[in-house]
């Protein structure tokens, strides 16, 4: 009855659990697989190798060898997942959040809102407010400004800059 756990597993394609826990080596092949499939922050490899079953002896030389060789770098994980975010239409409040959800260090996340050029992100906001009125162009006046303006902010921009935004995108609706 022992193995069919481990058959289960198989068949659902996870991985068998470490034959032994506390092997380095075994701890940084697993990492390589998870990070074959995606880019993942040092907070989140670190879970999911115990989740896996690994334990902190064998985890964290397992952490340092792949920061040795910028396998994990939370920074660049950050940029890149920030400049993604950004060109989807998120504000940075929302895309700050996602990135300390993710296990980016506050300071690093800091650092790259305070880099958000503002011109840049209240034209992205602009655009945003374009799409979005364009799509409430039924609802009574009043009520699709209120509309856009919370799907701007629920979107991360913050009040202030979804009015701007929105106050430029419906001044160029009436161009």
């Amino acid at each position: 009855m022992g193995a069919e756990p481990a058959r289960r597993r198989q068949r659902q394609g996870r991985p068998a659990p470490p034959s032994d826990p506390h092997d380095p080596a075994a701890a940084l092949e697993r990492a390589l697989r998870i990070l074959a499939a995606a880019g993942q922050t040092t907070a989140r490899l670190r879970a999911r190798l115990r989740r896996a079953g690994y334990a902190d002896d064998a985890v964290e030389p397992a952490l340092r060898r792949l920061t040795e060789l910028r396998y994990i770098d939370d920074r660049a994980y950050a940029v890149s997942r920030m400049r993604r975010r950004i060109e989807s239409g998120r504000g940075r409040r929302v895309i700050a959040a996602e990135l300390r959800q993710r296990g980016v260090p506050d300071e690093v996340v800091d650092e790259l809102v305070r880099g958000v050029d503002p011109d840049e992100e209240l034209e992205l906001a602009k655009r945003a407010a374009q799409r979005l009125i364009h799509a409430h162009r039924e609802d009574s006046p009043a009520h699709g400004r209120d509309l856009v303006l919370a799907a701007l902010v629920r979107r991360g921009y913050p009040p202030g800059l979804a009015r701007a935004a929105y106050n430029a995108a419906s001044a160029s609706d009436l161009d």
